[in-house]
């Protein structure tokens, strides 16, 4: 079984949803199978699987969307605006909930034209670096992600 195994102390575990702040906002935590999960406070309308952005210093999640800019992990549960949660930031996540439809294994991933969802269609200004689909077929498919952003850089995270 899998878990956290850094040195420094945290509650919970990814797909939990906290009623009440457990960690600090923020914190970065490493997990055995070597993903990397942050922890953040939620947003109205999040399911597992979406796709959120958040910016230092706040680590408040927003859904992507069209025209945003900041840092991208992925939800790990329902992590709604009243909770607190653990979001993947670096890892694999099987996640047909964060994908627009039909959208191709191996190519450069954007800002969907839904909140929360990302997609292959070429949108100026809403590439999201540093994730890559595999495996898509049928309405599923495997995201890998590595600290992913949209803008001209990677703030810094942790």
């Amino acid at each position: 079984m899998a878990n956290f195994v850094d040195a420094s102390p945290s509650a919970g575990l990814p797909g939990e949803v906290h009623t009440s702040q457990l960690n600090d906002l923020g914190a970065i935590r490493r997990y055995s199978d070597g993903s990397e999960y942050i922890y953040l406070k939620g947003v109205a309308n999040c399911v597992a699987g979406h796709a959120v952005l958040f910016q230092p210093g706040s680590f408040i999640a927003i859904l992507v969307a069209t025209g945003l800019k900041g840092n991208v992990a992925i939800a790990t549960a329902a992590v709604t605006a009243a909770a607190y949660g653990w979001f993947m930031l670096t890892g694999t996540y099987s996640t047909p909930s964060t994908l627009g439809s039909a959208i191709a294994s191996n190519v450069p991933l954007f800002i969907g034209g839904v909140s929360g969802q990302i997609d292959d269609t070429a949108v100026k200004g809403d590439q999201i670096l540093n994730a890559v689909v595999r495996n898509a077929a049928g309405g599923s498919a495997i995201l890998h992600v590595n600290r992913a952003f949209v803008g001209m850089s990677n703030e810094s995270v942790g």
